[in-house]
């Protein structure tokens, strides 16, 4: 059986580096820094991202037309 890849393994850059451009899917209110993904409920329509350099959570709620709100940002990872 022949492997199947989505992007050629012997281009420059690694699957691994291939990985963390799409962990980080937004920067941060605050500092501008990278979110990463730490929560996603498809029942509920929410996600929740934290920053990698200040540790903010960003909680954010589907929109109808596809896009994403955001809600609040907290430094607990609980949304009340």
């Amino acid at each position: 059986m022949i492997p199947f890849y989505w992007e050629n393994p012997s281009e420059t850059g690694s699957k691994v580096a291939n990985e963390m451009e799409r962990r980080h899917t937004g920067e941060c209110y605050d500092c501008g820094g990278p979110l990463e993904l730490v929560e996603f409920d498809v029942k509920k329509g929410t996600r929740i991202m934290k920053c990698q350099e200040c540790g903010l959570y960003h909680f954010h709620k589907k929109e109808l037309f596809g896009g994403w709100k955001l809600l609040k940002v907290s430094k607990k990872p609980n949304i009340e």
